[in-house]
């Protein structure tokens, strides 16, 4: 079980530093992603970028004691 709640935490981090380094778009286009009207801009870059390195993280990393070959996880 603490392989598992390990593996969470990196899924987890790992989404919510790259949601956050989405803000950075903030500094190269201003006038269309800012905190005030383009916030659902922003959120859906952040998002995007959230799933995308979620998706790379999983690939990576994939559900500890998961076998897609059908045999049984090593202990």
């Amino acid at each position: 079980m603490n392989t598992f709640i390990q593996w969470l935490k990196g899924l987890l981090s790992v989404s919510i530093s790259s949601a956050a380094g989405g803000v950075t778009v903030v500094i190269v286009d201003p006038s269309t992603f800012n905190f005030s009207t383009g916030l659902p801009k922003l959120a859906e870059v952040c998002g995007v970028l959230a799933l995308i390195h979620a998706a790379l993280y999983l690939q990576k990393s994939p559900l500890p004691g998961v076998n897609l070959d059908g045999q049984n996880p090593k202990q």
